[in-house]
């Protein structure tokens, strides 16, 4: 108990100590300083979009990325927050996690980043410390809209920037340079099995049924590309696991690359599944209910089964991916998208224009929550 008070008398030491330092860097300072904050590069992927056309419009912002980031555009970076010099001022602080250093005294905002529903840890651990989540679709949105995590982040309608190069056809995956290194036929349609990894295994699909009938689909070229902790050798899946089944498993490309190069895209709760809708790809519920109740997501698979077709695996699973192909529109799932999404294609664009208003004023120094 005595040292957690002592910890905390020095803090509050150290916060009076960084005053005066913090006043004069920031009388000097030319441009707002907005920091990205990411641990994982999974996570940071999301953020180079917004990144990308920072720099490309040539906006007047100091950009300062920490965490694990493979590409640093050539900006200010440091490999933890532990690195950052604390007597400098930070104008905005936006966070993949729901990590705040006791030393920042910014405007602090939670992204949420991903689309898929997996929402109960959102709901478990408070954005209360955040002034402001910006959430890329609805799951996100609604659970922080919960009663508990209304204590001071304001959740705002963003979207999910790293789609928008997908969704406008700036960014094309070419199908021959997929099939050529997983050695698959190109005259054959892709179909692209993406499983989500769970911290408790039950929940994890029936990877041996699936599997194994997709693999009977003559006339489709089969790649799997498992959700990167299925492949670690831990309790829950190794690689090794998934190579037992002779298919051609995905550890190079992105799942999202991979997907927006597919024709059919077949999954259960994961993230690219619902990318892969946005993305108006042919896209097959693998029927794995259960996890959708574990992760507090019931109305999401109500959604999903409403708007997705759904294989049974004790059938012909062939003749009903040929059926579902063939019958597949574009226009398909257009209800699901304009519920379930926000800011399609535009979402890069509308990130910045947020920074940009925050940075006006529209939330000022006075509504920030102590560190």
């Amino acid at each position: 108990m005595l040292t957690r008070h002592l910890k905390q008398f020095v803090k509050y030491i150290i916060r009076i100590i960084l005053i005066v330092p913090r006043a004069l860097e920031s009388r000097f300072k030319r441009s707002p300083r907005v920091v990205f904050y990411s641990p994982a590069s999974f996570q940071a992927q999301h953020l180079y979009p917004v990144i990308q056309h920072i720099i490309d419009q040539n906006v007047q912002w100091e950009l300062v990325l920490i965490g694990d980031f493979d590409s640093k555009f050539g900006v200010c970076y440091y490999n933890q927050l532990s690195d950052f010099p604390i007597y400098k001022t930070i104008d905005i602080y936006i966070s993949t996690e729901m990590v705040l250093p006791w030393w920042l005294d910014a405007i602090k905002i939670f992204f949420g980043h991903g689309v898929g529903p997996k929402i109960d840890y959102q709901e478990k651990y408070r954005t209360s410390g955040f002034d402001i989540s910006f959430s890329p679709c609805l799951p996100i949105y609604k659970a922080h809209l919960k009663p508990r995590n209304r204590n001071k982040a304001e959740p705002c309608k963003i979207g999910l920037p790293v789609l928008d190069a997908y969704i406008n056809g700036s960014v094309k995956i070419k199908k021959s340079f997929i099939c050529d290194f997983f050695q698959v036929p190109t005259n054959q349609p892709i179909l692209v099995y993406a499983p989500s990894w769970n911290s408790d295994p039950d929940l994890n699909s029936n990877f041996d049924v699936i599997i194994g009938e997709l693999k009977k689909c003559k006339g489709m070229s089969l790649i799997v590309s498992p959700h990167p902790n299925l492949l670690t050798n831990s309790i829950n899946g190794r690689l090794s696991d998934f190579c037992r089944y002779g298919v051609a498993i995905n550890t190079k490309y992105s799942t999202l690359d991979l997907c927006a190069a597919a024709d059919v895209v077949i999954s259960d709760i994961s993230s690219v599944m619902f990318e892969s809708i946005a993305m108006k790809k042919t896209v097959v519920f693998d029927g794995n209910r259960k996890v959708y109740s574990m992760y507090g997501a019931d109305y999401v698979l109500s959604m999903v089964e409403a708007s997705l077709p759904r294989i049974n695996w004790e059938g012909d699973v062939c003749c009903q991916l040929k059926k579902i192909i063939e019958q597949y529109k574009d226009t398909d799932g257009d209800e699901f998208r304009s519920k379930y999404f926000f800011n399609l294609g535009d979402s890069t664009m509308v990130f910045v224009d947020s920074i940009e208003s925050i940075l006006h004023g529209v939330i000022s120094k006075s509504n920030r929550s102590p560190s």
